[in-house]
């Protein structure tokens, strides 16, 4: 997977590649909910554990994934995107992109996983 784009949270891949994403809270309680590919309800997003979803099959394609993290401190959330290339924040080479977020107020972040 590439990063096209850090603070549009813009992201491109092949067809059907997995994406593993991790979001861990830090002086807050895990309150995060997803939205995947504009599915509703709203699903708990796993505290500490990665999400993984697949791209789609067909060039073009966009994969929208919502976030919406909640505090109930001053604290933050830490979102990391395994298996990534070209991006800039990756200062020691590891293969993954990293945001953070602080809080409160809610945050609500939308990214775009893209096919090739």
């Amino acid at each position: 997977m590439k990063e096209l784009s850090h603070p549009k949270h813009r992201y491109q891949g092949t067809p059907g590649e997995q994406v593993t994403m991790t979001v861990k809270a830090k002086d807050t309680t895990h309150m995060v909910l997803y939205v995947l590919d504009g599915v509703l309800p709203s699903k708990v997003f796993p505290a500490n554990k990665p999400l993984q979803f697949n791209l789609k099959n067909q060039s073009g394609e966009v994969t929208p994934l919502q976030l919406i993290m909640d505090f109930n401190g001053l604290g933050s959330y830490e979102i990391i995107i395994e298996e990534v290339e070209d991006c800039p924040k990756d200062t020691k080479q590891l293969s993954r992109c990293v945001h953070t977020r602080q809080g409160p107020p809610m945050v609500i972040e939308n990214y775009k996983f893209s096919v090739e």
